[in-house]
């Protein structure tokens, strides 16, 4: 039994899914408290999530996932939860996984668990061309900057300790990407740990990561990480307990 525990599913016209998603979380996590921040679906959402008994934030659309993990950081924050599970809504991450990824944060290993798609060497997860690259490249840039190898920067398969979500919260000029939140998690000392898991592939809702999407993910991305290293935050002593 987990101390006080928030799963944070982020959605976006994921009716088909969101049923199934909370239905496994509960079946794997039942005493925790599950909050869907949701980009103002034009489907059924956010109806069948407050349905199946989760909380429900609503977020606009053009914030993206930035503004949905913003909206959890400051809940899990606002309200003391010693953990913050992220878990996307779109079913392609298991939920019989969480209990695996939040083992070493559970046991002080590591104040972010990052479920990773490709640290396993017999992976066999598939994404297309234009997601490798970009996620080759910053798994590049970010190892540098981490002085660590980190092979999934942008996985959305997450957990937090309370500490880890005190810091981000109290940061200004934080952009809420999975990449600025490794570099300055790292740079304040708090641990990182990747977990390899299993993630099923996308079905149903087409992704948006085009080429075009992708450039300028990767350009955004590149200039954030400019940005963070040349800034100073306070340290992860002053979080600790």
């Amino acid at each position: 039994m987990l101390n006080k525990a928030l799963v944070l599913i982020l959605t976006y016209n994921e009716e088909i899914h969101i049923a199934r998603v909370i239905t496994d979380v509960k079946g794997n996590l039942p005493d925790a408290d599950i909050l869907v921040v949701d980009g103002e679906s034009s489907d059924n959402t956010q109806p069948i999530a407050k349905k199946m008994g989760a909380w429900v934030i609503s977020v606009p659309s053009s914030l993206g996932i930035a503004g949905g993990m913003e909206a959890g950081l400051m809940f899990a924050c606002e309200q003391g939860y010693d953990y913050l599970i992220r878990i996307d809504g779109d079913g392609q991450h298991e939920a019989r996984e969480i209990n695996h990824l939040i083992h070493p944060v559970v046991n002080g290993q590591a104040d972010l668990a990052i479920g990773s798609r490709f640290k396993a060497k017999e992976s066999t997860y598939k994404t297309s061309l234009t997601r490798s690259l970009a996620n080759r490249l910053f798994s590049f840039l970010v190892s540098i900057l981490a002085g660590e190898k980190i092979y999934d920067t942008t996985s959305g398969f997450q957990v937090l300790n309370g500490n880890a979500v005190d810091f981000l919260c109290q940061l200004r000029n934080f952009e809420y990407s999975e990449v600025e939140t490794i570099i300055l998690l790292k740079k304040a000392g708090f641990k990182i740990q990747e977990v390899p898991v299993t993630m099923k592939p996308r079905v149903g809702n087409q992704s948006s990561f085009n080429f075009i999407r992708a450039f300028f993910y990767v350009f955004t991305g590149f200039l954030s990480l400019l940005f963070t290293i040349n800034c100073n935050y306070r340290r992860r002593q002053d979080f600790d307990d």
